[in-house]
Protein backbone atom coordinates (compact mmCIF):
# COMPACT_ATOMS: atom_id res chain seq x y z
CA UNK A 1 0.00 0.00 0.00
CA UNK A 2 1.32 3.49 -1.18
CA UNK A 3 1.26 6.42 1.36
CA UNK A 4 0.66 9.69 -0.20
CA UNK A 5 2.94 12.33 1.67
CA UNK A 6 2.12 16.02 1.90
CA UNK A 7 4.36 18.91 2.49
CA UNK A 8 2.46 22.72 3.56
CA UNK A 9 3.48 26.15 1.58
CA UNK A 10 2.33 29.06 3.82
CA UNK A 11 1.45 32.03 1.83
CA UNK A 12 0.37 35.62 3.36
CA UNK A 13 -0.91 37.61 0.85
CA UNK A 14 -2.14 41.32 0.52
CA UNK A 15 -5.00 42.10 -2.02
CA UNK A 16 -6.81 45.68 -2.31
CA UNK A 17 -10.60 45.29 -3.49
CA UNK A 18 -11.75 48.18 -5.42
CA UNK A 19 -15.20 49.45 -6.62
CA UNK A 20 -15.80 50.26 -10.28
CA UNK A 21 -19.08 50.95 -11.49
CA UNK A 22 -21.57 48.18 -10.43
CA UNK A 23 -18.66 45.81 -9.67
CA UNK A 24 -16.13 45.17 -7.54
CA UNK A 25 -12.12 44.50 -8.42
CA UNK A 26 -9.57 42.70 -6.67
CA UNK A 27 -6.19 42.54 -6.85
CA UNK A 28 -3.18 40.00 -5.33
CA UNK A 29 -0.11 42.65 -4.55
CA UNK A 30 2.23 39.34 -4.23
CA UNK A 31 1.13 37.11 -7.32
CA UNK A 32 -0.43 40.22 -9.63
CA UNK A 33 -3.54 38.08 -10.25
CA UNK A 34 -7.02 40.07 -10.46
CA UNK A 35 -10.69 38.83 -9.95
CA UNK A 36 -14.46 41.03 -9.88
CA UNK A 37 -17.50 39.99 -9.02
CA UNK A 38 -20.89 41.72 -8.42
CA UNK A 39 -19.78 42.22 -4.52
CA UNK A 40 -17.17 42.94 -2.66
CA UNK A 41 -17.31 39.31 -1.03
CA UNK A 42 -17.62 37.46 -4.76
CA UNK A 43 -14.24 39.59 -5.85
CA UNK A 44 -12.58 38.07 -3.15
CA UNK A 45 -13.82 34.60 -3.62
CA UNK A 46 -13.15 34.27 -6.79
CA UNK A 47 -9.83 35.96 -6.37
CA UNK A 48 -8.46 33.66 -3.52
CA UNK A 49 -10.27 30.42 -6.40
CA UNK A 50 -7.89 32.11 -8.66
CA UNK A 51 -4.72 31.90 -6.30
CA UNK A 52 -5.27 28.45 -4.75
CA UNK A 53 -5.28 27.08 -8.26
CA UNK A 54 -2.49 29.02 -9.35
CA UNK A 55 -0.21 27.98 -6.12
CA UNK A 56 -1.71 24.40 -7.25
CA UNK A 57 -0.64 24.51 -11.01
CA UNK A 58 3.19 25.97 -9.72
CA UNK A 59 3.06 23.32 -7.20
CA UNK A 60 2.12 20.66 -9.40
CA UNK A 61 5.19 22.18 -12.31
CA UNK A 62 7.84 22.09 -8.81
CA UNK A 63 7.71 25.82 -9.45
CA UNK A 64 7.52 26.97 -5.97
CA UNK A 65 10.33 29.32 -5.86
CA UNK A 66 8.80 31.43 -8.76
CA UNK A 67 5.13 31.77 -7.00
CA UNK A 68 5.60 35.82 -6.12
CA UNK A 69 5.34 37.57 -9.05
CA UNK A 70 4.75 41.51 -7.42
CA UNK A 71 2.18 43.83 -8.93
CA UNK A 72 4.57 46.42 -11.01
CA UNK A 73 4.50 49.39 -9.45
CA UNK A 74 2.89 51.18 -12.77
CA UNK A 75 -0.28 48.36 -12.89
CA UNK A 76 -0.41 49.13 -9.05
CA UNK A 77 -0.78 52.87 -9.89
CA UNK A 78 -3.17 52.41 -12.59
CA UNK A 79 -5.36 50.19 -10.45
CA UNK A 80 -5.51 52.64 -7.53
CA UNK A 81 -6.25 55.75 -9.63
CA UNK A 82 -8.74 54.80 -11.83
CA UNK A 83 -12.12 56.46 -10.69
CA UNK A 84 -13.59 55.49 -7.51
CA UNK A 85 -17.35 56.30 -6.85
CA UNK A 86 -18.91 59.07 -3.97
CA UNK A 87 -19.13 57.23 -0.85
CA UNK A 88 -17.02 54.20 -1.88
CA UNK A 89 -13.36 52.80 -0.98
CA UNK A 90 -10.58 50.60 -1.35
CA UNK A 91 -10.00 48.24 0.84
CA UNK A 92 -6.88 46.37 1.75
CA UNK A 93 -7.14 43.18 3.20
CA UNK A 94 -4.77 40.05 4.11
CA UNK A 95 -5.04 36.43 2.86
CA UNK A 96 -2.95 33.46 4.98
CA UNK A 97 -3.36 30.65 3.57
CA UNK A 98 -1.45 26.87 3.79
CA UNK A 99 -2.54 23.85 1.71
CA UNK A 100 -1.45 20.57 1.61
CA UNK A 101 0.24 19.90 -1.68
CA UNK A 102 1.01 16.12 -2.65
CA UNK A 103 4.64 15.69 -2.37
CA UNK A 104 4.73 14.22 -5.64
CA UNK A 105 3.91 17.46 -7.56
CA UNK A 106 7.13 19.12 -7.18
CA UNK A 107 9.28 16.03 -9.12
Amino acid sequence: MAIESTRHIVLDLIFVVKREGSQYSALCLDLDIAACGDTEGQAIDVLKSLIEDYVMHMAAEGREDQLRRPVSPEALREFLSSSVPKGASRRFGTYHWHPEIPAAAAL
